[in-house]
């Protein structure tokens, strides 16, 4: 569609947009697209089964990546943007409602429901603490309690979806829920870790719930606070001050505190996957999927 053209389109044309993924043929798929599936393969169950889930899992990660666009700002017409999203969120939970081949597709769409729920929540506690960042102070554990909700629920949902498709063991299902949790951490610290240091450095100023912002406040919060009061929210800091600020939190430890803690969930991540009884094959992509998101290539989006 020409962008000059989006203000005219219907709202069910924006939404057809919003949940059309254009593919480049240079682009790999990325395991991530088609995470159902792939704890469904590793619980030995049929893949053909997962086509609603995976269906279900793409728009639900398009809705999701159309609430952070409106957060950061990058969308320019909000309201709509808004309207639309919450079209695309509501679209996903009626994908399984019109897949009637799998029994219990009822609490699976239920499951989904409460996991909305959930990542609304901690969406919530992201916003809260933007808007009040001097009343109400946030920790790097309180930063891992919205990501956990934020980003670590929708992904547990996709995970348990495919395990429960195969008819998984119950030990089984929670394994692969407490593996898709982890994953969505790791994806929320690897994005936040680009905000200063990886190859798509943000040149504007970041969220204050950046976790490099929030140990750096929470380790020396008047070095913080001196930067904050140097660039007034009138002003966008350039692309020189933001380096000078990535260079400071990286003295405060930053830097270091986001790979340990990366190193942690990636253990923790690998760990439940030891626990269970796994496909060799599938268990190996799901590991490689934890390096993948947070090592290569070099932090970049997926």
């Amino acid at each position: 569609m020409r962008e000059g053209a989006i203000g005219e389109a219907s709202f069910f044309t924006e939404l057809e947009e919003a949940v059309t993924w254009r593919h480049e043929v240079s682009q790999s798929s990325h395991p991530l697209q088609y995470l159902p599936a792939l704890t469904c393969w590793a619980a030995h169950g049929d893949l053909h089964r997962t086509v609603p889930f995976i269906a279900t899992w793409q728009v639900v990660r398009r809705a999701a990546k159309s609430f952070d666009d409106i957060e950061d700002g990058e969308s320019q017409r909000s309201a709509r943007a808004i309207n639309v999203a919450v079209g695309t969120l509501t679209l996903a939970h009626h994908l399984l409602a019109w897949e009637h081949s799998i029994s219990d597709m009822r609490e699976i769409q239920e499951a989904l429901g409460a996991h909305i729920l959930q990542a609304c929540s901690g969406q919530h506690d992201d916003l809260r603490y933007q808007a009040f960042p001097h009343t109400m102070k946030l920790d790097p554990q309180g930063w891992l309690a919205i990501a956990q909700n934020k980003s670590g629920k929708l992904l547990s949902w996709a995970c348990w979806a495919g395990a429960h498709c195969a008819s998984a063991p119950r030990e089984t299902e929670r394994a692969l829920r407490t593996y898709g949790e982890s994953v969505g951490v790791l994806l929320q610290l690897a994005d936040d870790y680009c905000d200063f240091w990886g190859s798509r450095r943000k040149v504007d100023k970041p969220p204050v719930t950046s976790l490099p912002l929030v140990y750096g406040r929470y380790v020396a919060p008047s070095h913080i606070d001196a930067w904050g009061q140097e660039f007034p929210k009138s002003v966008l800091p350039d692309e020189a001050q933001m380096h000078r600020l990535g260079l400071l939190l990286e003295q405060l430890g930053a830097k270091r505190y986001m790979n340990v803690v990366a190193e942690q969930v990636q253990a923790q991540a690998k760990a439940t996957l030891t626990d269970v009884k796994l496909n060799p094959d599938a268990r190996k992509e799901l590991e490689s999927l934890v390096d993948r998101i947070w090592l290569g290539p070099h932090r970049l989006p997926v």
